[in-house]
């Protein structure tokens, strides 16, 4: 076995790449062999191990992995944007509405329902995503508690 110069990993004589990094394995001159080899067998020649890549990390699979995409940042925000406008327009509505009419009662629902669903994306976020560091998380759980106690 050789060690690899670039990662120190143990290099198996038979491969041409350090199977960890994919460096091309060092060139060092072998030892001198015994003078008898048995000859019961002859010795085949083993294929170079070809280098293969580690494959790609992502982001989990079955449950975790849908919570890890649908949390991830730009979804995250895209849900925060959607909610807050969406929120801002019922809250609207319900301002320039006469009182008690059907347009004053569709701005409340809609103003409550999505203020509050950005309330829940962002404690859902900040509970269930692994992939946030504990601090992102925590702001997330704080100003979406935050959020949901002052729509309430």
């Amino acid at each position: 076995m050789v060690t690899c110069e670039k990662c120190g990993a143990n290099i198996p004589d038979n491969a041409a790449f350090c199977p960890e990094c994919g460096a091309p394995k060092p060139t060092v001159q072998p030892a001198p062999k015994p003078a008898e080899q048995p000859a019961s067998k002859p010795q085949q020649a083993t294929p170079a191990l070809a280098y293969k890549p580690k494959p790609p990390k992502n982001s989990g699979s079955g449950a975790q992995g849908f919570i890890n995409f649908a949390f991830k940042p730009v979804m995250l925000t895209i849900g925060i944007f959607v909610g807050l406008l969406i929120g801002w327009i019922g809250e609207i509505l319900d301002e320039i509405a006469v009182a008690n009419t059907l347009l004053d009662e569709v701005g409340g629902i809609l103003n409550f329902t999505f203020i509050a669903g950005v309330g829940g994306l962002l404690l859902c976020a900040g509970f269930l995503n692994t992939k946030y560091s504990s601090h992102i998380r925590i702001a997330l759980i704080v100003a979406g508690a935050i959020i949901l106690a002052a729509n309430l």
